[in-house]
């Protein structure tokens, strides 16, 4: 039910629901615009723990392989008396 007050003045009612409209209008704004930054951040956080993550994993490699060019090899024999022509035939 309409209140006496907006009977009398169909000009106010029409204000009101048009504030009404928007508020609701600048609500949603609201909403939209948080859901946007807050994707963007999400977005821009995923990219920097994975360029991290990169990073990390190539700094191992690199420490992986300096160590692998500086320590023995395993297996590895060694003969005192042993020339090039250690083989009777051509090779």
């Amino acid at each position: 039910m309409a209140s006496a007050k907006n009977q009398n003045n169909p000009a106010a009612a029409r204000r009101a629901k048009l504030e009404e409209a928007r508020r609701k209008e600048r609500a949603r704004e609201r909403r939209v615009r948080m859901i946007t930054i807050g994707a963007s951040v999400a977005v821009v956080a995923a990219l920097v723990a994975g360029g991290g993550y990169l990073m990390v994993q190539a700094n191992e490699k690199e420490k992986k392989d300096e160590q692998a060019k500086t320590s023995p090899v395993t297996g590895e024999r060694s003969w005192d008396k042993l020339t090039q022509e250690h083989v009777a035939n051509k090779v």
